[in-house]
C-alpha cells in the first residue's frame, strides 16, 4: 500500500519534533545568522576581510550588523548592514567608500569590456549620495591616451565615454 504524500510530510514533521530538531523553514535566523549573510554578502562584492562584526536586533524580524572591512593599502573602512526576514537589505559604507569602489567599477569595464591596456584616474567627483563621475586616460591598443569620463551610479556603470586626446 502506497503512503499518501500528506502522510509522509506528517511523519517527517513528527519525527524532527521527536528528535527535538526544528525543520529548516521552522529554524529561527538569529545573531550568527545575520552575521554570516551580511559576510557572504560583502564577499560578494569582493571584501572578504571582516572584522569587529557587532549585532543589534532591529524590531520583529530584522538586524543591524556594524563592522570594519580591511581594504587596498591595509585601511580599515566602517560597514552597517541591515538584515530583514533572512534577506540582506542594503550595506552602506562610512568615509569615502564608495569613491574608491565606484573607480574600481569603472577600471575594470574599460579594462574587460572595452579592452584598454591601461587606466589612469585622474579624478573622482561626488554628484550625489551614490552617484560619481569619473575622469582620467586610458591606453589603447595602438600605444595612445585617450580621455574617458565614467558615471557610476548606485554601484553599476550607467555610461563610459571615451575621447581621443587631440
Amino acid at each position: 500500500m502506497r503512503k499518501r504524500p500528506t502522510t509522509l510530510l506528517l511523519s517527517a514533521v513528527s519525527l524532527w519534533l521527536a528528535l527535538g530538531v526544528a525543520p529548516p523553514s521552522l529554524a529561527g535566523f538569529d545573531e550568527k545568522d545575520a552575521k554570516r549573510a551580511c559576510r557572504k554578502r560583502l564577499a560578494a562584492e569582493g571584501y572578504d576581510s571582516v572584522h569587529e562584526m557587532e549585532v543589534r536586533k532591529k524590531g520583529h524580524a530584522g538586524y543591524k550588523v556594524t563592522g570594519r572591512i580591511k581594504i587596498k593599502h591595509g585601511k580599515d573602512k566602517a560597514f552597517h548592514c541591515r538584515t530583514e526576514r533572512r534577506r540582506v537589505g542594503d550595506i552602506e559604507y562610512k568615509g569615502d567608500f564608495g569613491a574608491t569602489k565606484a573607480a574600481r567599477l569603472c577600471r575594470e569595464a574599460l579594462l574587460r569590456r572595452y579592452g584598454y591596456r591601461h587606466v589612469r584616474k585622474v579624478s573622482t567627483q561626488n554628484q550625489g549620495k551614490k552617484y560619481f563621475k569619473i575622469k582620467g586616460r586610458v591606453r589603447n591598443t595602438a600605444g595612445k591616451d585617450d580621455h574617458f569620463t565614467c558615471r557610476v551610479d548606485d554601484g553599476r556603470v550607467i555610461s563610459i565615454e571615451v575621447t581621443p586626446r587631440g
